[in-house]
């Protein structure tokens, strides 16, 4: 006779994941809410210039940022999006960015080919800089944080969509999803702990973000810094 597990210990080892760190077991362990159909409806409807919003529930670092959205990217192409994350401006494959919890494709309203055209190349143009990220969360310096370097590219378009968020004028992914300066193409929500209607009052500000240029200009000068291996864009690695 051959082995036989209890039905009980089969069903427990699929709940328990082996950890790194202690306490080295993790019982069901969470997984990305957003499903194969749910990524297939992204692609298809994507188009260079748009925005995403994406959110990770379970992340400590999700309880710091202010409304259900947590993240913004710049597409810029139809497999492409280029954001601003911990290490700086990066490209990243869209089907990479969709693996997480929630995702929003938003379009600017009345954004003409050559509108969308320059907004893609301010991306790019911080991608290949190395543009690091704003952990201060401020305008007027050589660094950007996700949203701002959305409202950057797109040349202040929401200025007004700005709030006071621990002291400082803050452009929040809640700010772009509720503009009326964007529509929503398509949006895989998933809230169940109804975080969307217990969002509270905001307090508008006035924000004077700098233009592409010049956030490339003083991020050009740091740039020459660098030794030359640094000054490549960022790869990621892919199987062969």
């Amino acid at each position: 006779m051959g082995l036989q597990l209890p039905k009980w210990l089969i069903k427990l080892s699929g709940d328990l994941y082996l950890h790194n760190y202690l306490c080295w077991l993790v019982y069901r362990p969470h997984h990305y809410v957003m499903s194969g159909p749910d990524v297939r409806k992204v692609i298809e409807a994507v188009q260079p210039g748009d925005i995403l919003l994406r959110r990770y529930d379970g992340y400590v670092n999700t309880l710091f940022t202010p409304g259900f959205w947590g993240h913004a990217a710049l597409c810029v192409n139809k497999k492409e999006v280029i954001h601003a994350v911990g290490v700086g401006v990066v490209r990243e494959d869209i089907i990479t960015f969709c693996r997480t919890d929630s995702v929003a494709v938003l379009r600017v309203n009345h954004a003409d080919p050559k509108k969308v055209k320059q907004a893609i190349a301010c991306a790019e143009a911080h991608e290949k800089a190395r543009t690091a990220y704003d952990y201060q969360f401020k305008d007027k310096n050589h660094a950007v944080y996700c949203t701002e370097l959305v409202n950057v590219c797109y040349n202040g378009e929401f200025n007004k969509d700005f709030e006071i968020i621990a002291g400082n004028c803050i452009l929040a992914p809640d700010g772009i999803r509720d503009s009326k300066r964007v529509s929503v193409v398509v949006e895989c929500k998933y809230d169940p702990k109804g975080i969307t209607s217990k969002k509270p009052e905001v307090k508008k500000c006035s924000a004077a973000p700098e233009t592409c240029e010049e956030t490339l200009r003083k991020r050009v000068k740091e740039l020459d810094t660098l030794p030359k291996h640094m000054k490549q864009p960022r790869k990621r690695k892919s199987c062969s």
